[in-house]
């Protein structure tokens, strides 16, 4: 594996962490929204 492939995956696998956590995060921010009604 060459160190541009290896840079590549990890940007990737940063985006998707990225993604993933502003998906829960929003998800609670709703969640706790609506409970408080």
């Amino acid at each position: 594996m060459t160190i541009h492939a290896l840079h590549q995956s990890l940007l990737l696998l940063l985006k998707l962490w990225t993604h993933i956590w502003w998906n829960i995060s929003k998800g609670r921010s709703a969640l706790t929204s609506q409970t408080k009604f």
